[in-house]
């Protein structure tokens, strides 16, 4: 058990401790029958033959009561637990959660207890062995949640202690057998989002550099209005080098988003043009420097030319950037605009939130550390928009292998709409075509 724990969320620490700590796991799954699916095998085998052994070597009956002592886990202990992943957890230990489930496996005990063909005599002897084995169990589950959270315990996640990491792998309740089809996932991930699933939604898993390229993608298709909520958008990297990721994302992101409105309004393809907004911590704004590619955003249509240590970037700037103002210049749709319209309408509306107070040091840990972007999200057409959770800051610290983040991708149940441009099927609001 503790090892199903170890193997499914691994956690090295850094540095020199790096190489002793992987050598560890290294050395258990080149033994033989330590995989972590031969180590879910043997759990669930020796689960029936602990049960077997309680029934007087009746191996059917121990099966059975197996895998009721897995439902209960996985219903009273395990699904309620991890629905607080994330959660500062109180109390850390599972507590009630164990005790829950030691009373309904005691209930059905009772109400099985026709299932041994001996004298009442012997049936109550099993009826205790069994109850023994499940409450083993459960204080060896017990002590993995322990195990979980002191391997989480870094000094480098000091402010998520308190059980926020730890997550008891499914398998304690679940058999290969019972998740080994899209439809039988679906009916375990509704239990524990207490939500049903609907028909074509699309949740994809993004690792690490995904989120830039995702998020790019997402900033060019945005129809309506697009919201990048997050702690840190970099502008610079190290000792003041230009961060590459970061102006990537103004020269191959909202630049060629701008544009792009622009052509389609000249088109007839729109008649409104989409707002950008980011929302940004201030504690990471000042601490990394953030104010010279933020201030650009804002002034997208109205700043003079960008200045950048790297010569390569700062040239890619200025011709994204002149070729956007000379759109805008020469557009018919924005002729009847002003110089200050047209400047309040090319640009990306920027709100540096929570300002950073050196008496409040303490309360850093506890900042505003969301991470979250979404775009064209309406409540009338749930498929019309979709969503990054999680994700990460905006800038070349995040890229590479320094750097361990996921995703969650998630796009809602499409309504039957035209695709491509100039259908005369009935259009969104806001457009004349797709």
């Amino acid at each position: 058990m503790l090892w199903l724990d170890r193997l499914l969320t691994p956690c090295f620490e850094f540095g020199e401790n790096f190489v002793p700590d992987a050598d560890a796991y290294r050395v258990h799954i080149r033994e033989k029958g330590h995989t972590f699916l031969e180590e879910d095998a043997i759990y669930h085998q020796g689960l029936s033959d602990a049960f077997a052994l309680a029934v007087d070597g009746d191996v059917e009956q121990g099966d059975i009561l197996a895998q009721k002592a897995e439902a209960v886990l996985l219903q009273r202990v395990v699904i309620p637990f991890n629905r607080l992943f994330g959660q500062n957890k109180r109390p850390h230990r599972l507590g009630g959660y164990t005790q829950a489930a030691l009373q309904e496996f005691e209930s059905y005990l009772a109400q099985e207890r026709h299932f041994s063909r001996l004298d009442p005599h012997i049936a109550d002897r099993q009826l205790a062995h069994a109850r023994e084995i499940f409450r083993r169990v459960l204080r060896q589950l017990d002590r993995v949640s322990k195990n979980s959270r002191d391997r989480w315990f870094q000094s480098y996640l000091f402010w998520l202690y308190q059980s926020r990491l730890v997550w008891l792998p499914l398998n304690y309740g679940l058999r290969s057998e019972q998740y080994d089809t899209q439809e039988e996932w679906d009916r375990v991930m509704e239990q524990l989002t207490r939500k049903r699933f609907t028909h074509t939604n699309d949740i994809r898993y993004l690792v690490n550099e995904q989120f830039h390229t995702e998020l790019k993608r997402m900033i060019k298709e945005t129809e309506v209005y697009h919201i990048l909520w997050l702690h840190d958008f970099r502008g610079r990297h190290g000792k003041g080098r230009t961060d590459i990721i970061g102006w990537d994302l103004v020269v191959d992101g909202y630049i060629p988003a701008l544009i792009q409105a622009i052509l389609d309004m000249d088109a007839g393809c729109r008649n409104t043009f989409p707002q950008f907004m980011i929302f940004l911590d201030e504690l990471y704004y000042q601490e990394n420097r953030s104010r010279q590619i933020i201030t650009f955003l804002e002034n997208i249509g109205n700043h003079k030319e960008i200045e950048l240590q790297d010569k390569r970037v700062q040239g890619r700037v200025r011709v994204a950037q002149r070729h956007l103002l000379s759109l805008a210049q020469n557009s018919s749709a924005l002729a009847s605009l002003d110089r200050d319209e047209l400047r309040d309408l090319l640009k990306v509306h920027v709100s540096v939130t929570n300002p950073h107070d050196p008496a409040f040091t303490a309360d850093a840990t506890i900042r505003d550390h969301r991470k979250i972007t979404f775009r064209d999200v309406f409540e009338r057409d749930p498929g019309l928009g979709e969503a990054i959770f999680t994700g990460k800051g905006v800038g070349e610290h995040y890229s590479g292998s320094g750097w361990e983040d996921r995703s969650i991708l998630v796009r809602g149940a499409r309504s039957a709409r035209p695709q491509g441009r100039g259908s005369e099927t009935p259009q969104k609001p806001g457009f004349s075509c797709v």
